[in-house]
């Protein structure tokens, strides 16, 4: 294009019949030096290539041109947008040129001026291409912010320096990931959010221009003292003339900022400059969002390929039978903590490190998740204090066990994710071995009716050396019974779980052990009577905890103890009636056979029956004027202290004439006499099934 000017500025020259020489200078905006376009005329007349002093030929405000004579020639100026100048300097020192003439080369040489635009215009084009395929090409995230920034600092003229921050959600601090012109000091500074210009620009998300030291002075007066010496450290901040900064956002949300400074370039920074700057903070918006998607979906990957390898490892170990102790030490390495399995229905704890006491008690856990199916964080103060996260092992709605892993750091999403497939495959495995166990439990029971039902004693005997029943033993047969419930999965686990807790009890007592449908049956064989109490003791003890604990309501009856196999089906049959009064009376705890006394006459008597007769005594005992005289209650004292007149009477707080005129009016009313034996036991027997059985239907 300068050639093209130069020649039609010739040929202008010629046509008007002047021979000048001389040289075409151009000064672009932001550029301090001339720059030498073309030469007019003959070389040896137009003479050295001096460059023009750039306030010799500023032309005046009124005339977009200027005539400057001097010694070594003329020097016609002409001015042009945004700062943009064109000098002609003529050997000649006096040229009289019309202000037509002038007027035609302004608009000549604007050529020129149209030519510099067009290529600065491609030169952003340029870098905001090339700043577009950088995004679409590579992934390393400071890399590409580092070429956006360069890009921004070599488009916008009046740059020399620059920052791109992000903002870091960790730290509530905007970090510098990008610096043009300044030292690696600048990377330690940290700002606030709202502190000076780069805070303030990422706390409103608007973008901002300053041109001069003042307004820039302002803008920086709140900035922390340290990250000031940062400032100061990274560059010589007193040659800033002007500074631009914009924010980097994803929609609405800032994510950063971007600030340029000028420092020594001539001209002013622009609105225009501050477009170009948002455009660029856009392309850094993109990287950044890029590489936050991409992170997130490596992530994920990655998060996909350790699930299915945690899948894969457990399944194996699960199909390879290597047991419930080898999964959760793969699951121990695989997260990563210290993690302990609780086998709820056994009641034994598995982990790594042999021997290490139980973090919580059979009862605590249960009642965690009693009424909770999901994973829980439990938080132990004192003087260690712990975290747990424990995850519940569930089938169905029946609670099986649980994954306890020690923290001493939030747990991963993937860690719980572990933690969840383990205690799949673990409730698979103690599904398992609930389904062997129960395979045991059939052969059991089929063999122990062999026992019950068998009339041939040889039979008894050949039976019994294969499951280790001795002649010599003394056998007692205790049965225990669930009050039934519709969901039959937490039936087999209370089931379950109930063996377990006995087994530990009886220690190393001689046993047959096994559970049918809502009852378990124990055949335990003892060297010694002596044995026998102890015994029945610790299975009452037991009865008492459950009852303490969430399980199902529990009753259990005890046969008398007997020697020899052939006791075995007596002492059923009488632990069946000890259980069948618990149940007929919905008490509970244990009941031994022998503790019935007198009430084993009444095992087969219907409720119905019992409550008619019951009625049938003391309903003459109800009438208002018999409760003013508090009858019914006077009967029951009295016969309650064995027929003791002065016993009854003190703990009636009444005289003694008053109770026999008491007494009096119950024989009157009952039509029976105190006096007859047969009338005594009637009422006796009335008023024990009163005590026994109706006053605890009242309190069940």
């Amino acid at each position: 294009m300068s050639a093209e000017v130069t020649k039609q500025l010739q040929t202008y020259l010629q046509e008007k019949g002047e021979g000048w020489a001389g040289h075409i200078w151009e000064r672009k905006p932001h550029h301090r030096e001339f720059r030498h376009v073309g030469r007019i005329g003959n070389p040896k007349a137009a003479g050295r290539k001096i460059a023009p002093v750039p306030k010799q030929e500023q032309p005046g405000r009124s005339t977009p041109y200027a005539v400057t004579p001097g010694e070594q020639g003329t020097a016609i100026g002409f001015a042009y947008p945004q700062g943009y100048q064109v000098v002609v300097v003529l050997r000649e020192t006096a040229c009289e040129l019309a202000a037509a003439d002038l007027r035609y080369l302004h608009l000549l040489f604007y050529q020129l001026y149209w030519s510099g635009i067009v290529q600065e215009r491609e030169n952003e084009l340029a870098k905001m291409v090339g700043g577009i395929r950088a995004i679409t090409s590579a992934l390393d995230l400071d890399k590409l912010l580092q070429e956006i920034l360069d890009n921004a600092i070599e488009v916008i003229p009046a740059a020399d320096t620059g920052i791109l921050a992000m903002y870091d959600p960790q730290t509530d601090r905007l970090v510098n990931r990008a610096a043009v012109g300044l030292n690696d000091n600048v990377l330690r500074y940290r700002l606030k959010v709202g502190e000076a210009i780069v805070g303030k620009t990422f706390a409103d998300g608007q973008p901002r221009i300053y041109f001069t030291r003042e307004e820039i002075a302002r803008a920086m007066n709140n900035i922390d003292r340290e990250n000031l010496q940062y400032l100061l450290s990274s560059y010589d901040f007193s040659h800033v003339k002007g500074i631009i900064s914009t924010p980097i956002s994803v929609g609405d949300k800032p994510i950063g900022a971007m600030i340029i400074h000028q420092n020594h370039t001539e001209g002013t920074l622009t609105e225009r400059d501050v477009h170009l700057l948002k455009g660029f903070a856009g392309q850094a918006a993109v990287v950044i969002e890029n590489a936050r998607l991409f992170a997130e979906l490596k992530g994920q990957n990655q998060y996909l390929s350790k699930r299915n390898e945690v899948h894969e490892t457990l399944t194996r170990l699960s199909l390879e039978n290597k047991g419930m102790e080898a999964i959760v030490a793969a699951l121990d390495k695989i997260i990563g903590v210290p993690l302990v399995f609780v086998d709820f229905l056994e009641g034994n704890w598995y982990s790594r490190k042999q021997g290490s006491p139980p973090l919580f008690s059979m009862d605590e856990i249960s009642r965690l998740f009693a009424r909770r199916h999901s994973p829980v964080v439990v938080r132990m103060s004192g003087q260690e204090q712990r975290e747990y996260h424990v995850t519940p092992i569930v089938v169905g709605h029946v609670f099986l066990g649980c994954l306890i892993a020690v923290l001493d750091k939030p747990l991963e999403e993937l860690g719980k994710i572990a933690l969840e497939q383990g205690g799949a495959v673990l409730a698979l495995e103690l599904v398992k071995k609930q389904s062997l166990t129960d395979v045991y439990y059939k052969k059991t029971h089929e063999f122990f009716r062999e026992l019950v039902e068998s009339k041939e004693p040889d039979l008894l005997q050949l039976g019994g050396e294969e499951w280790g029943l001795r002649l010599e033993d003394h056998m007692i047969v205790f049965l225990f019974s669930f009050r039934h419930t519709q969901d039959l999965r937490q039936l087999e686990a209370e089931v379950h779980r109930l063996i377990a807790r006995i087994k530990k009890r009886l220690g190393t007592c001689r046993h047959l052990l096994f559970g049918y449908h809502n009852k378990v049956t124990l055949l335990a064989m003892l060297s010694t009577r002596e044995e026998i109490d102890k015994l029945c003791q610790r299975v009452s003890d037991e009865v008492a905890e459950w009852e303490e604990g969430e399980g199902l309501p529990l009753c259990a009856g005890a046969g008398t103890a007997g020697q020899g196999i052939r006791t075995i089906a007596k002492s059923h049959d009488e632990a069946g009636k000890a259980l069948q009064y618990l149940a007929e009376r919905k008490h509970r705890g244990l009941l031994r056979y022998e503790d019935l006394g007198i009430n084993r006459l009444f095992l087969h008597q219907p409720t119905e029956e019992m409550v008619a007769f019951l009625d049938e005594m003391f309903r003459p005992l109800q009438t208002q004027k018999a409760k003013q005289n508090d009858l019914e209650r006077t009967l029951l004292r009295y016969i309650a202290t064995g027929s003791s007149a002065i016993r009854t009477a003190e703990l009636l707080h009444i005289h003694i004439n008053t109770l026999y005129k008491r007494l009096k009016k119950i024989e009157q009313l009952l039509n029976l006499s105190l006096e007859k034996p047969e009338d005594v036991l009637k009422i006796q027997l009335a008023c024990h099934l009163r005590e026994t059985f109706v006053n605890q239907r009242k309190k069940e």
